[in-house]
């Protein structure tokens, strides 16, 4: 099925950068305990990352942080249904099912390409090799974009409407997670009705 419009590819990897940035940083992983969002070691290397190392060696990283991906997508998902309407949020892991499936296959062919993921994303240095809280906020800190928040039972609600670009939303939604939680803090735009 054709999406009812297609993104850029530049924007679907901005986005995706993001996600698979706080996908890695929020994993609980074992030398260099990151922030343990979500209870899983999917690019750990003596777990998640051995494992896909010996199952599927062209693509093993590529799979390790969509796998990662898709624990942080549940995990913002659960939150997601603590709303009351949780189809009219827009989170980092969701902003709807066109955007969605567009996102999802992009990281697919992505995937299959083989191409190292710090070319293809323009990923920081460092990426995937050690954690550091301080770095992280620091890097959070670069993408604010302004915009004041609300803490709710939900997560944090950003105001206003969600911006129209999707990178722009992704930017903002991300600078949200700081300050830093022991659990996943879920910024969220609210869809007007």
């Amino acid at each position: 099925m054709k999406p009812e419009f297609e993104l850029p590819t530049s924007v679907l990897d901005e986005v995706l950068a993001l996600q698979l940035m706080v996908s890695w940083a929020g994993e609980d992983g074992d030398d260099d305990r990151r922030l343990g969002w979500w209870r899983c070691k999917l690019t750990d290397e003596m777990c998640g990352a051995d494992f896909f190392g010996r199952a599927v060696p062209e693509t093993a990283a590529w799979t390790a942080l969509d796998a990662v991906r898709r624990a942080a997508i549940l995990v913002d998902r659960g939150g997601r249904l603590r709303h009351g309407n949780p189809d009219r949020l827009r989170t980092l892991f969701f902003f709807g099912f066109a955007v969605d499936e567009q996102l999802k296959f992009r990281l697919a062919g992505l995937k299959r390409s083989g191409s190292p993921i710090r070319d293809v994303l323009q990923m920081p240095e460092g990426f995937m090799q050690t954690f550091d809280r301080t770095s992280f906020r620091t890097f959070l800190g670069t993408l604010h974009v302004g915009g004041d928040m609300t803490v709710t039972p939900t997560g944090r609600q950003l105001k206003g409407a969600p911006p129209t670009a999707p990178e722009v939303a992704a930017a903002r939604l991300a600078a949200a997670l700081a300050p830093l939680n022991e659990t996943y803090p879920m910024p969220y735009f609210l869809m007007p009705t």
